[in-house]
């Protein structure tokens, strides 16, 4: 080519987008838009957060309790991310799921404790109606 210019027409053009690893791209219309698709512990800790209160919210239908009831609940053997999730999110877990305590640690005698997998954690919950 050696400075020669050439045109070339758009059937011998081929473009493609390939985004590096850790991101996720795509393009329509003349935009593009990149994503980076790398999991934080963050992040991490807050969809453990999330599928701790669906859970939660799981037994309490379970169990029919009425919406307005207020709980007690206690997290059997709670560790690595789970621990950390639940030191960085309990309030907003106890707040969705109306908790005025939120711990972990074994339920007391008399609060019927259930088996329950967060993501790849197996817990025994315990949870009570407190009475108003």
């Amino acid at each position: 080519m050696d400075g020669a210019t050439e045109t070339l027409a758009p059937d011998e053009l081929d473009v493609r987008l390939t985004a590096r690893e850790g991101f996720a791209a795509g393009n329509e219309r003349g935009l593009v838009v990149v994503l980076d698709t790398q999991l934080t512990s963050a992040l991490l800790h807050k969809g453990l957060a999330r599928e701790l209160q669906s859970r939660l919210q799981g037994l309490r239908k379970e169990r029919d309790l009425p919406f307005a009831a207020r709980v007690e609940v206690w997290l059997g053997e709670v560790g690595g991310d789970l621990a950390a999730a639940l030191d960085e999110h309990r309030d907003a877990v106890a707040r969705e799921v109306q908790a005025d305590r939120l711990e972990a640690g074994s339920a007391p005698g008399g609060v019927e404790a259930v088996a329950l997998r967060v993501a790849e954690h197996d817990l025994t919950v315990g949870m009570r109606v407190v009475e108003s």
